[in-house]
């Protein structure tokens, strides 16, 4: 497992949040008093514990008399997959019903984010909808409008008017205005919460030494001026990586933070799968069809405690777009001219090979005793053409980037949603929240350049990929594991609860990987015996070809029975002849003791 660093940014103070927690768990403030009824009546999810407190210390700091000066700008740092939006959606709820607000701008750096956001707000039919239909607060219907441009000045009743849009799209309106274009103006009548999503990349300007080199059209600025145009208006920031490690950024934020729940805690607690690494010597397509093997495994486990529309899906990531779209190829080539026969040798073949490896052991295990040709038939018709999506196109732009892949990623727990499989080359950025991840198989590729930047994105990817599956189990859909303990505790339950990710086995590469791990907080355990060891080279010796290019072979032993070797010409030794001198060799012969017969 990789071993969590408590680093600096655990032991650094945050002010306002050991205040609104002191405060909270003080016997002067009733916690009873504020059970956000009317929330948990309009939310779609059940509001976890955590995120309750998060609430819990929102409404705290808004009750203060010095709110409009000290807490119109906080800070919720939570980790991945935890649940931010559900967070916000109630917040704006309860910003509209206890604190007056009808005018919110939800803004991040990615149209996919804002696009993702305006189907939780806005479309109720959409199975990330995060709210109940329709809202209700003291008996009244609430609305939400969207807002293309400014704000109503004659607004309806019982109307919510939220204005989404990335960063960079307000920042051009507001800084060039066109002609009836958004001004800064517009914006000074009204009161306002800002909601600012994957808020760690508004933080440019603090960032820099240089003070002089801040500019004033920079995101960042602007969100300060939006802010400043009402002493009533907020600003809520959600994210999971604010870098506090930076003074600058600790600086700006250590008195606005509001809440804090961390990867490792989140994961801890159950509400995330477990993650293992599973690194093996293996080339792209035996690698892809050992985690075919895993994720089908897992579809049968499903429909054997009868689990409804179990549909596990696999991710294969790239750094080439080339190499992708050659990988892609050569895996649909090796299902569709996959035999019973092919899939018994290679099972048979890889069983030695990953004995260490306890998931593809079971696997394997699993496959043996049932009926290959079956097998093949489900494997052919749930990985071809038709069940593949491939997103290398959207470049650095992001996976999401494309409309159509938005709906089909961003639905691939329907049930009408046929993908099991992606091959991605583009970093997987903020937006994407899927829940049926289960392999994630990191291709190799030659003269790959393995650096910290590289496995900090994986580590994200893996962290994203953990997210719980609430699948129904006996009638009931859970948030939380529920085979860690317990009667139902099999490892094949556990499979269920379990992201794999399919590593390459490069020494460099798994350092710097868990290394990333470390950084983020992310348990990741490790599938089998296998040891990383790391050896120190010459500076000298890492610039010859050998080191660049060279290949390191090894060889195993093996047990040979002594009944193979029964004759000297069994060793390889034929028509030997050998000449000694007589006078001067060595003889032995048998000493007879007084006595013997």
């Amino acid at each position: 497992m990789a071993k969590t660093q408590k680093g600096s940014a655990r032991n650094k103070p945050f002010p306002t949040l050991e205040k609104a927690r002191n405060s909270i768990n003080s016997l002067f403030f009733d916690n009873d008093k504020h059970d956000f009824a009317y929330l948990k009546d309009n939310l779609k999810h059940k509001l976890r514990r955590y995120q309750e407190s998060a609430l819990l210390y929102l409404y705290w700091s808004q009750i203060q008399d010095n709110a409009d000066e000290q807490y119109n700008q906080l800070l919720f740092n939570m980790a991945t997959g935890s649940g931010k939006t559900d967070v916000m959606a109630a917040a704006i709820l309860y910003l509209y019903h206890e604190q007056g607000f009808k005018n919110f701008i939800f803004i991040s750096n990615t149209t996919a984010v804002v696009d993702k956001t305006q189907e939780n707000f806005f479309n109720s039919s959409s199975s990330k909808y995060l709210y109940s239909s329709p809202i209700i607060i003291d008996g009244e219907r609430i609305s939400f409008n969207y807002v293309n441009s400014t704000f109503p000045v004659n607004p309806e009743e019982n109307t919510i008017y939220i204005k989404l849009t990335t960063i960079q799209t307000l920042s051009n309106e507001l800084n060039d205005p066109g002609e009836n274009g958004l001004t800064y103006d517009d914006l000074a009548k009204f009161k306002i919460a800002i909601l600012a999503d994957e808020a760690h990349h508004f933080n440019v300007d603090t960032k820099k030494s240089n003070k002089k080199a801040k500019e004033e059209n920079s995101w960042e600025s602007v969100l300060d001026h939006i802010r400043g145009l009402n002493s009533a208006n907020r600003q809520l920031e959600f994210t999971a990586t604010i870098d506090v490690d930076k003074p600058e950024v600790y600086e700006k934020y250590k008195n606005k933070v509001i809440y804090k729940y961390d990867l490792d805690q989140f994961m801890n607690e159950g509400y995330s799968k477990k993650v293992f690494r599973l690194q093996a010597n293996t080339d792209n397509n035996q690698k892809l069809l050992n985690a075919v093997l895993l994720n089908e495994y897992r579809k049968r486990i499903a429909k054997k405690l009868g689990i409804p529309n179990f549909k596990p899906v696999m991710l294969v990531k790239s750094n080439r777009i080339k190499t992708s779209q050659q990988v892609e190829q050569d895996f649909l080539e090796m299902i569709n001219n996959l035999s019973s026969a092919d899939l018994e040798s290679f099972i048979l073949r890889n069983q030695k090979l990953n004995a260490k490896s306890r998931a593809l052991s079971k696997a394997y295990e699993y496959w043996l005793s049932q009926d290959l040709s079956q097998a093949v038939a489900e494997i052919q018709q749930d990985f071809n053409l038709r069940t593949t999506i491939n997103v290398n196109e959207g470049g650095t732009k992001g996976i999401l980037s494309d409309s159509n892949d938005f709906k089909n990623l961003n639905s691939l727990e329907d049930e009408n949603n046929p993908f099991r499989i992606i091959f991605a080359v583009a970093k997987l950025t903020e937006g994407w929240d899927v829940l049926n991840l289960y392999d994630i198989v990191r291709i190799s590729e030659a003269k790959e350049s393995i650096t910290m930047n590289t496995t900090n994105a994986e580590a994200q990817l893996i962290g994203r990929g953990a997210r719980y599956y609430p699948f129904v189990y006996q009638g009931r859909k859970s948030y939380t594991r529920r085979f860690d303990t317990g009667r139902d505790a099999t490892f094949e339950n556990q499979l269920l609860e379990t992201l794999y990710y399919h590593t390459i086995n490069d020494s460099k590469y798994i350092d710097n990987l868990n290394k990333s791990f470390d950084k983020m907080d992310l348990i990741v355990n490790k599938d089998g015996e296998y040891d990383t060891y790391t050896a120190t080279v010459k500076p000298s010796f890492m610039r010859t070809n050998f080191y660049k290019q060279g290949n390191l072979y090894y060889n195993k032993t093996e047990k040979v029975p002594d009944a193979n070797y029964a004759s000297i010409g069994d060793y390889g030794i034929n028509n030997l002849t050998i000449d000694v001198d007589y006078n001067q060799s060595t003889t032995e012969s048998n000493l007879l003791t007084r006595g013997a017969s």
